[in-house]
């Protein structure tokens, strides 16, 4: 997947998708890596080029606490919205 295939540039022209991907920084995150817990503060949105993120919730199932599969996000989506929210809210 290239960037410029990225759901959240869908519209977007070629210079403006420039500039927003700019603002980020290119990082791996190794398998099994927890990007953020919730209900931590969020602050950063994650954009997928390759691989895929899976969105659990702790759920207490008879005795024991599991995390339990409540989406899958892959190449070309995003994670963490609510970072993005927050940050043009404060504007």
């Amino acid at each position: 997947m290239s960037i410029e295939q990225a759901d959240m540039l869908h519209g977007l022209g070629a210079a403006d998708a420039a500039r927003l991907t700019a603002l980020g920084s290119r990082t791996h995150v190794p398998t099994g890596t927890q990007l953020f817990e919730l209900g931590s503060a969020a602050h950063d949105v994650y954009l997928i080029e390759r691989g895929r993120i899976a969105l659990t919730l702790p759920m207490r199932i008879g005795a024991r606490q599991e995390d339990v599969l409540v989406e899958e996000r892959t190449a070309g989506q995003m994670v963490g919205w609510s970072g993005s929210f927050l940050h043009t809210a404060s504007r």
